[in-house]
């Protein structure tokens, strides 16, 4: 997880919008254009080996995020 939070967070340096579109876009979409300077990440289970186990949770908490709140473009 530090290590993903790390990519996310040289990702919004303005240098490297172009990698990363989607932590760009939004900070346009939330943040007036503003590069965001931090933000929390949370670890929401440990799975350990249990790859399938992931997915699933993974899919059903996106499922109950309010419409217009994902930043995930994938289906």
């Amino acid at each position: 997880m530090y290590t993903r939070g790390r990519e996310h967070f040289h990702a919004l340096h303005v240098e490297q919008q172009e990698e990363s579109p989607i932590m760009w876009k939004h900070c346009c979409d939330r943040h007036e254009r503003n590069e965001v300077l931090s933000f929390v990440m949370n670890v929401t289970g440990i799975f350990r080996d249990d790859a399938m186990l992931r997915q699933i949770t993974e899919s059903v908490l996106i499922n109950k995020v309010e419409e217009g709140k994902l930043i995930n473009s994938k289906s």
